[in-house]
């Protein structure tokens, strides 16, 4: 007949338990769901908290997200100048208010600053409480992550 399968005590088949995840595994998941954390979990039955604490913990994986969601947006730029190109005035709006700040076009970019016109001070501690592995990644945690990559590709 079918398959057997050993039977909780609910009645229900138990699962079979999965081989624990190696990096790799992880970096052709994140490559296959393009970053997508949550896409990831679903498809591959996976943890969405425990998941999401390996790749905080691990810079390599870490590189591979910030990598990934550099091609979502290079693939998204491709687009939006593609339709642009085709008379999308959407697009060509898009364009104009990102590409197009410091000719005077879209909103323009605010920066703040601190005491006498410095740099804004950050308790370091306050920002490494904010920024544990419970925390939702951030475009500024992507950010460093893309800096942290690219100086270890260029060796500067």
């Amino acid at each position: 007949m079918g398959e057997e399968h050993e039977i909780g005590v609910d009645g229900e088949p138990l699962k079979k338990r999965r081989a624990p995840l190696t990096q790799i595994d992880i970096v052709k998941m994140i490559m296959r769901h393009h970053g997508n954390i949550y896409a990831m979990c679903e498809t591959e039955g996976l943890n969405y908290r425990s998941i999401k604490k390996r790749i905080n913990s691990d810079p390599e994986l870490l590189n591979t997200m910030v990598e990934q969601r550099e091609i979502i947006v290079d693939i998204a730029e491709h687009q939006t100048i593609k339709n642009m190109k085709a008379g999308n005035q959407a697009a060509a709006n898009k364009v104009m208010d990102t590409w197009g700040r410091d000719r005077g076009w879209g909103r323009q970019v605010v920066e703040h600053v601190g005491k006498d016109e410095g740099p804004i001070q950050h308790d370091q501690n306050v920002t490494a409480a904010v920024a544990t592995v419970d925390a939702p990644l951030t475009a500024a945690d992507f950010d460093a992550a893309r800096r942290r990559f690219i100086t270890s590709k260029t060796g500067g």
